[in-house]
């Protein structure tokens, strides 16, 4: 049973760096975005930044090996517990720094940084210990042929099973903290005026794009509404195609705005300053944030504070 144990430790550690190399190098923008994250949420210098996420997604797949091959086992363990324990440190640096950055530990980064993720890496790191311990002096080769496929396949059916209930469709609904919201003197919600141009106006043209841009979202970089719904925003996003399909507005402060440039820069054209003030001012937007569908024609289709409001893309 000790041995079985074991086994599902092993491949469990194994198989969740394997993807977590496998998601950077798959999505287009898996290790831009590790990059971007790394340079805005632990000030890593620009110049450094996709070096660092390179020999980070490196290290990974060595450990991923290390741990699959009989023999090297508990060097691969050692270098799991040594890489998560890093991870962790770092992921309680961006949870304490803001709520919005993208988690790129398997490439997509449609969710963010928060606490959980600080559980999920202390966690990896608890398993790489107590595989570590229960391997004994093996190193791998001790169980049979059957309990190592056994183990591989309950622990491949377990992170599927995760990895399935982690990608359940976001409750719909308005997202909360509305930049204009506020409340009457007997404390019911007021509801603000609406947000964007109407249907079938003509879209204004986005700086910086040559045209063919299908969704406008615009965020306030003072606004915790827009944050909350960054990885609606982004799953959105990919599903019309990406950066050129796509631009966000950040109003406000760039610094301040910084985690949110950080999120889309690889599903978005990003426009900030005085542009992204002129932008907002164009399209009639006077909350945060608002998203604007735009059709092939340069027509609007749909303006609304939620993406979960605007239709499915049809591919």
């Amino acid at each position: 049973m000790i041995g079985y144990v074991a086994e599902l430790a092993r491949w469990a550690l194994a198989l969740v760096f394997a993807a977590a190399v496998i998601g950077k190098l798959v999505w287009p923008d898996g290790l831009a975005g590790l990059g971007t994250t790394l340079r805005v949420g632990l000030h890593v210098p620009a110049r450094l930044a996709r070096p660092a996420a390179v020999a980070l997604v490196s290290a990974e797949g060595v450990v991923a090996v290390l741990i699959a091959v009989p023999g090297l086992t508990t060097a691969g363990l050692l270098g799991a517990g040594l890489l998560s324990t890093g991870l962790t440190a770092g992921a309680v640096v961006l949870a304490r720094r803001t709520e919005a950055l993208p988690c790129r530990c398997f490439g997509a980064g449609s969710a963010t940084v928060t606490w959980s993720t600080v559980l999920r890496n202390a966690g990896l790191t608890a398993l790489a210990a107590a595989a570590l311990a229960l391997a004994g002096p093996a190193d791998g080769r001790g169980a049979g042929t059957t309990v190592s496929l056994a183990a591989l396949m309950t622990a491949a059916a377990a992170l599927l099973t995760g990895r399935r209930m982690a990608l359940r469709a976001p409750r719909r609904g308005h997202d909360a903290h509305h930049d204009t919201h506020g409340h009457g003197h007997d404390g019911a919600t007021v509801t603000p005026p609406p947000s964007g141009p109407e249907a079938g106006t003509l879209a204004p043209a986005v700086p910086g794009t040559t045209g063919g841009v299908q969704l406008v979202a615009f965020a306030s970089a003072t606004c915790q509404g827009c944050r909350t719904g960054l990885p609606r925003l982004v799953a959105y996003a990919r599903l019309l195609g990406g950066r050129d399909r796509v631009a966000v507005a950040i109003v406000g402060d760039a610094v301040a705005g910084a985690d949110i440039e950080a999120a889309v820069a690889g599903v978005a054209r990003v426009v900030g300053g005085e542009r992204a003030e002129a932008l907002a001012t164009a399209y009639g937007v006077t909350m945060f944030p608002t998203y604007v569908l735009v059709g092939a024609d340069g027509l609007v289709e749909a303006a609304a504070v939620s993406v979960d409001e605007l239709p499915r893309p049809v591919r």
